[in-house]
């Protein structure tokens, strides 16, 4: 449990996060990976190179099934991302996969 402003943000720490740079700007990866592990989640994983798939246009957070979605909300906070969306394909290396755009 930790406070996030004036609110209790309850998240489960040790869900597995990949982290994709869909961005021409090196190191955005790795930059919200660190940002992630300073917000207490144990167990990001910075995926190499630049994510070449062409959607999404826009910086996501997916998560693979519904009993994660809390989570997947508390990493777009952390990441000041809006778009949280539930899909299984997307979020298939890890239960939740978050895809950087500029």
């Amino acid at each position: 449990v930790r406070l996030v402003g004036s609110e209790m943000c309850i998240r489960d720490s040790a869900v597995g996060i990949t982290v994709h740079n869909g961005t021409d700007t090196a190191g955005l990866a790795a930059r919200a990976g660190s940002t992630l592990e300073g917000a207490g989640f144990t167990a990001v994983t910075v995926s190499p190179g630049v994510y070449s798939e062409e959607t999404p246009t826009d910086s996501t957070v997916y998560y693979a099934s519904e009993d994660k979605e809390a989570v997947a909300k508390a990493v777009a906070k952390e990441l000041g991302i809006s778009n949280v969306e539930l899909s299984a394909e997307q979020a298939s290396s890890n239960p939740i996969v978050v895809v950087l755009r500029s």
